[in-house]
Parts: C-alpha cells; sequence; structure tokens
C-alpha cells in the first residue's frame, strides 16, 4: 500500500513466490492476483494459482482451484472474472463467477483464442483467433 503523504509503502502480498497482479474487481474494492505462495520451486512448470484479495478484510481466497490449467486473466468485469486457458489443442476463453466460483467456457467460432479484451461495463469482447486450417483474425462480439 502506498502512503503519499509518508512516502512509504507496505507489500500487501508478500508469499516467498512470485505474486503478479492481475486485474480490479469492477468495484474497485478486490483485486486478483496469481501466486505460487510457498513454492519457489516450480513457478514454470505448474498451473498458476489465483486468488482475490480484499481490500477491506485485508485478506485472500483462493480460486478456481478445480480448474487444471494455466489461466491467463484478461478481465474482471461486472459479469464475471474472464481468463484464457488451454483444454487439449484449444486454446479458449472462459467466464468464472467470483462469488460462487462456477467456471463456463465461452463459447466462440475459433478453435484458437490468441488475445481478449472486454468493454469497461463488459457488454462487448474483442479477440483475435483462429480455427486450426486458418490464419488469425479480430473478432467482436456482444452478450
Amino acid at each position: 500500500m502506498l502512503d503519499i503523504t509518508a512516502r512509504t509503502s507496505t507489500p500487501l502480498i508478500a508469499n516467498p513466490s512470485s505474486d503478479d497482479f492481475l486485474a480490479w474487481s469492477p468495484e474497485g474494492d478486490k483485486f486478483i492476483y496469481a501466486s505460487n505462495v510457498n513454492d519457489t520451486t516450480p513457478n514454470f512448470y505448474t498451473n498458476n494459482r489465483l486468488f482475490i484479495y480484499d481490500m477491506a478484510s485485508h485478506s485472500s481466497r483462493e480460486i478456481a482451484t478445480d480448474f487444471d490449467e494455466d489461466k491467463f486473466v484478461t478481465s474482471w468485469n461486472k459479469k464475471g472474472i474472464f481468463f484464457m486457458a488451454s483444454q487439449k489443442t484449444k486454446a479458449g476463453v472462459f467466464q468464472m463467477d467470483p462469488s460462487n466460483g462456477r467456471i463456463e467456457q465461452v463459447s466462440l467460432p475459433v478453435d484458437i483464442v490468441g488475445n481478449a479484451s472486454y468493454t469497461k461495463d463488459g457488454s462487448v469482447m474483442a479477440f483475435s483467433g483462429r480455427a486450426f486450417d486458418g490464419l488469425s483474425e479480430i473478432y467482436i462480439g456482444n452478450d
């Protein structure tokens, strides 16, 4: 936490492994981060772990524990947390409800998603992707 008046900073998350900020909640009272917590050895060969930090309670809770792949968070908006992940030979976008942890794959007309982004209110998504036998294109879709 940065205190501009005192010119001091204090880490909110300080695990022995690396901790990476990913996104703010839509309300700005929580944020999502990735960490391997106490395990400093597998940073590059195990699936990442995601946590939500609550600014009011100063506590973290792990999320998406049953999802067995690396998760690359692209957005947290009023519709949920969106992340990209591989599933066998496909790469897709997934939506997670942060209140109950339920994860659903977003239905898209491509086999491999390259990147995805949402408008601030979550009503429009832009993404790049391709079929297995094609080249990448850019798509825009509404809910």
